[in-house]
């Protein structure tokens, strides 16, 4: 299973646990983690996501979308840049990761680019 499949999965026992609290269904069980994922889908709880790869970025802004709710804050997204498009049209704040000349030398990127994109979006 994706990390996207394992998300919607979640999020979608939220939406059903929540529909049968609601319904009055006395056999449901209280579920904290449920409970949680509820409050994030009702805006009441706000996401924040540590995350290093663009399949996990995309995957969790995928299913932010699907299910309409909204990520608070990315923090490392050390491949943030890759899907720089999908996280500006999600509007999140978000905090990368740089810890120096490696980025650089590793992706061939300018070192400046992640903390000009972060005072453009913030």
């Amino acid at each position: 299973m994706g990390v996207q499949s394992v998300l919607a999965d979640a999020f979608q026992r939220a939406k059903d646990y929540e529909a049968k609290i609601k319904a009055g269904d006395k056999t449901v069980r209280r579920d904290l983690e449920l409970d949680a994922l509820v409050e994030i889908l009702n805006s009441k709880r706000f996401i924040t996501c540590h995350s290093y790869v663009q399949s996990e970025i995309l995957a969790l802004l995928a299913t932010a979308d699907e299910y309409g709710f909204k990520v608070n804050t990315l923090t490392h997204i050390l491949e943030g840049y890759k899907v720089a498009d999908a996280i500006k049209n999600t509007d999140p704040m978000f905090l990368p990761f740089l810890t120096g000349g490696h980025i650089k030398r590793r992706y061939r990127m300018p070192f400046l680019t992640m903390p000009l994109l972060c005072i453009k979006w913030v």
